[in-house]
Parts: structure tokens; sequence; C-alpha cells
């Protein structure tokens, strides 16, 4: 079947494949090839800051840490997001190296403060071990309390 001569302007005017290929009564398949062949750049084309659903940049994981929109970082992911306590951290301190993580000592995920990193070995950051530094941290703060006149309950 030849390319209808209506696919690249239905297509920029914002029609999708899917409606194209029911139009034609053809498979999505080949309406994406007919735009390839037209050298029409299709919506799948643009990443980042280009694609219609960008959002700024920021991507919320369920676990609560925040991934930034760094393609060119060494540590981006394949959709090009990194991990901002590791931005965060490079950017004051310098680069990470290899088998250390950016810890967060009060546990909080999206709190990307440096005051609020610390950096350890992979291998100590097990459940126990962090349990172990955190009261240790949680005593630390509760005597700088009591030293600045405050009260604990």
């Amino acid at each position: 079947m030849p390319i209808p001569k209506e696919v690249k302007k239905l297509y920029l005017s914002g029609e999708s494949q899917y409606v194209l290929a029911v139009l034609y009564g053809v498979s999505q398949g080949l309406v994406s090839k007919w735009l390839r062949q037209l050298k029409v750049k299709t919506r799948r084309d643009y990443r980042g800051y280009l694609h219609p659903q960008w959002k700024g940049g920021l991507n919320h994981k369920s676990d609560g840490r925040v991934k930034v929109y760094l393609p060119s970082h060494p540590r981006a992911d394949s959709g090009g997001y990194v991990y901002r306590q590791i931005v965060v951290w490079e950017k004051h301190r310098g680069k990470i190296s290899e088998g250390y993580l950016v810890h967060h000592l009060n546990g909080i995920k999206d709190d990307d403060r440096m005051g609020n990193f610390e950096l350890m070995k992979k291998s100590d950051h097990s459940p126990w071990l962090l349990l172990q530094r955190t009261q240790a941290h949680i005593r630390k703060l509760e005597k700088r309390i009591l030293k600045l006149g405050g009260k604990l309950s």
C-alpha cells in the first residue's frame, strides 16, 4: 500500500499512530514505518524536556528517594535519571568511590540536604548496623539539645 498523502499532516496535527492505523485499516507498525520513511519524528523520539509528558525532570520513587534527569551523569540509569542524593553529594564533596553510597541520616529519603548525608560502605549499610548508627546519632542529638537548654520528653 502506498503511503497516504495526509498521514504526515494528520500525525503532526496531533493524531496518534493508533488513530491513523484505524483510519487506514492497517497496523500501528505500518503507520510507524510510514512516518519513518517520511522522516517524521515520532513522539517516542522525544526524550527529556522535549517529551510532551515532561514534568521538570524529577521522578519520585516509591521508596521515597528522588531521581533527577541528568543523562550525561556516569551513574544515570537507562532513562537518564540519577538519584538526587548522589548529585548533591558530588556537587559538594566530589565523586563517590566504587563500593560506597550516600546514606540519609534521619531516614527521610527525600531530605537531600548535605547535613543529612553520610557516605557509607555498601557493606556497612545493613539494617542492624544502620539501627546502631541511628541510635548513636539520636543520643548525640539529644546531648546537643540538653546542652542548648532544651528538654527531652
